[in-house]
């Protein structure tokens, strides 16, 4: 009878163990909801409220820099420095934490109305290719890789916006955060993109995206024809409504 005894007090011990994680993920889970409730009334979506809340809460929690790392994405500056101030010492110390810092600071200028930092990069045949050339038209700098599975999955989405606008004062600029030469252009050729591609080969040391702030792709910028920022990381038919928007104006 003592190895069944023994059995049951096991179980008995691992279902309470059970029980009190259960109780105390859902205490959290109700602190973060209600922190985040405070922000909701800003125009942050309720999911990334309840990232800023955790981040608020957990300043020397390494996930803190990631989900800010996340955050920074869709959100500005006036957004994201707030948060990256209340981190802790530890933390902003870090080798990426300094590196987030460096390329937090490239985003302060990125915001809409902005005038778009001018940049020089060459194409997939090595012409010298910049910005501000395309003063005029719209354009959608598109920050992507190969090596990329949320771009790759994406592209269809984008040949579609490019037959539909070519026709209008829009282009697409591709901007490539890839390292080998022959995969950036492998690629372009698999996925059929018929726009223009730039790329100083450089990954995460790519120039443009360190002008740009770019903590991680897919992402895009939208910019008007007078340079300025109209919009960024919009997908899909909410991209394609904007963009009718803007060129039923012209």
């Amino acid at each position: 009878m003592a190895v069944p005894f023994l059995l049951l007090l096991s179980l008995t011990t691992m279902f309470k163990s059970i029980v009190v994680v259960f109780i105390s993920s859902l205490f959290y889970t109700l602190c973060f909801a209600m922190a985040a409730s405070k922000i909701v009334s800003t125009g942050i979506s309720p999911t990334d409220s309840a990232l800023i809340a955790y981040i608020k809460a957990h300043p020397g929690d390494v996930k803190s820099l990631r989900m800010l790392k996340g955050l920074s994405i869709t959100y500005d500056y006036p957004v994201i420095e707030p948060l990256y101030r209340g981190l802790s010492s530890h933390i902003k110390n870090l080798s990426a934490g300094v590196k987030f810092h460096r390329q937090m600071e490239n985003m302060k200028n990125i915001r809409v109305g902005a005038d778009m930092p001018d940049f020089y990069s060459t194409d997939t045949s090595g012409r010298p290719i910049t910005l501000k050339q395309f003063r005029g038209k719209y354009v959608l700098l598109d920050f992507w890789a190969a090596w990329c599975t949320p771009c790759r999955r994406l592209n269809p989405e984008l040949v579609q916006v490019h037959h539909q606008f070519k026709d209008k004062p829009f282009i697409i600029l591709g901007v490539s955060l890839d390292k080998e030469r022959r995969f950036w252009v492998a690629a372009i050729k698999k996925d059929k993109l018929p726009w223009l591609q730039v790329s100083d080969l450089k990954q995460w040391n790519s120039a443009i995206a360190q002008l740009y702030g770019v903590q991680a792709i897919p992402q895009n910028f939208l910019i008007g024809p007078d340079g300025k920022l109209v919009v960024k990381n919009l997908r899909g038919k909410v991209l394609e409504d904007k963009l009718s928007a803007l060129l039923n104006e012209q």
